[in-house]
């Protein structure tokens, strides 16, 4: 069993908060996350350009995970949850889920995975109804031993609806199961590229920081979390 926070410091005065618990026993998992994404104060002005004051838009997910082994090398998954947005006055709400299918190869340290996500439905706000993205994603990755460290190398595929194929490579090397660095790169992204992080393990608890650069004169993002596993 594990409980974890993240804080991420993202575009702009936008803040990003994961509050999240998961429980497994190797067969089956169970987890839920409470996702908040703050915008910080907004100016709110009349028609004239007059200052009226400040609201705070706020967007909300709570999410659910199942997970089950079918067989030892066959794993499927299900989330599924609600979603909140305030603008001011005006609020909406919906509903979203995916699924997912996990397969591990003959070959020892290999997985490959499917998914479907953004499954969902979006209630009117002032008329207007979001459109959820919805995307299909491939994952390819493999995990190498040596001695007390392992490196992990992944391969990452995402269709998206109305939009380009997108593809993103990470690694990550963990020594002594103690510490962790991390490195990706994402292609054909409108903004991003560039990620890194660091994770130390002591104990029961995990601390982890990430980076990433966004370009097209985007301000960077930093990420800090904490997690406790019991």
């Amino acid at each position: 069993q594990g409980i974890s926070v993240s804080h991420t410091l993202w575009l702009e005065d936008t803040n990003i908060t994961n509050i999240a618990y998961s429980n497994s026993d190797r067969a089956k998992h169970f987890g839920l996350i409470l996702r908040s994404l703050d915008y910080g104060d907004v100016e709110n002005r009349d028609a004239s350009g007059v200052l009226l004051g400040y609201y705070n838009p706020l967007d909300m997910n709570l999410m659910a995970n199942l997970g089950y082994r079918i067989t030892p090398v066959n794993y499927i998954g299900i989330n599924a949850g609600i979603l909140y947005e305030k603008l001011n006055t005006a609020s909406s709400y919906g509903f979203v889920s995916d699924f997912g299918y996990t397969y591990l190869p003959p070959l020892a340290g290999t997985q490959v995975s499917l998914a479907v996500r953004n499954i969902g439905y979006t209630a009117k706000m002032n008329e207007e109804r979001i459109d959820l993205p919805l995307s299909v994603e491939a994952d390819f990755s493999h995990t190498i031993n040596f001695q007390n460290s392992q490196i992990m190398w992944g391969v990452s595929i995402i269709q998206a609806s109305d939009e380009d194929l997108k593809e993103a490579v990470s690694a990550e090397f963990t020594y002594h199961e103690i510490l962790a660095l991390r490195a990706g790169y994402k292609n054909n992204y409108a903004a991003e590229d560039l990620s890194a992080g660091i994770g130390v393990k002591i104990k029961q608890f995990s601390v982890d920081y990430g980076w990433a650069a966004f370009n097209s004169q985007l301000n960077d993002i930093h990420s800090f979390g904490i997690s406790y596993n019991f």
